[in-house]
């Protein structure tokens, strides 16, 4: 399964439960779909996150004028005629809202860092995704008469597919895998021992916060246990 197609439901989620708890906006969805490189949008709109780190690309949400507008006035409480500064932020949040929810709803998502969101202006606007990715997912939502767009494209970053097809196939071997797993506990411990935090060698050294935990621990019979005579 593409890393697209695993991100499309979570995706879903997160985009109807940003508009519903933050807007009350009960949405329709369509049912998501691949499209090619460049994408075009007949919206008034858009904002865009950038993804990076294990994960990167980036998100896009496209709408007219009338629905950032009843956005704006939704969030406000202020009613609104133009997509001035509130519309803009409003599009804006939202789409800020979305990606961090993505970081909560799928694996791997704390090592996902996310851009500030940029929005743009302008009717008829198209997107293009530079590299190897030759295609993006699509979702359409509605609200009552309103239609807008969620665009995503995501891709791992290349050295862990490498490393990850390269194990799958043998060519690099599970006890390789397993020395580096060692080589970071003792990392950890040499950090823990200078009195580092649990969630900075976390940070550093890529292992779990219950694995740090599960070190300290370790240290802490060891150390109560006393020398063997």
């Amino acid at each position: 399964m593409e890393l697209l197609e695993i991100y499309a439901k979570p995706f879903v989620k997160a985009t109807l439960n940003t508009f519903k708890t933050f807007a009350g906006f009960d949405l329709i969805v369509g049912n998501p779909h691949f499209s090619g490189r460049t994408r075009g949008f007949q919206q008034d709109i858009a904002a865009i996150i950038g993804f990076s780190g294990d994960i990167r690309g980036a998100v896009i949400i496209a709408m007219k004028k009338d629905l950032v507008i009843k956005l704006a006035d939704t969030l406000t409480k202020v009613p609104h005629s133009q997509i001035d500064d509130d519309a803009t932020d409003a599009i804006g949040e939202i789409v800020n809202i979305i990606a961090g929810n993505i970081k909560r709803e799928v694996p791997g998502g704390e090592k996902i860092e996310i851009s500030l969101p940029t929005v743009i202006k302008g009717s008829g606007t198209s997107f293009s995704w530079p590299g190897r990715q030759s295609r993006s997912l699509c979702i359409h939502f509605k609200y009552k008469d309103d239609t807008f767009h969620l665009l995503v494209d995501m891709e791992k970053e290349k050295v862990k597919v490498q490393e990850e097809d390269l194990t799958k196939n043998g060519v690099i071997p599970e006890w390789i895998k397993w020395g580096r797993e060692q080589e970071k506990r003792m990392i950890a411990q040499n950090l823990l021992n200078i009195g580092m935090s649990v969630e900075e060698i976390a940070r550093i050294t890529e292992l779990s916060v219950e694995k740090i935990h599960d070190i300290v621990s370790d240290q802490s019979n060891h150390s109560s246990a006393g020398p063997h005579k």
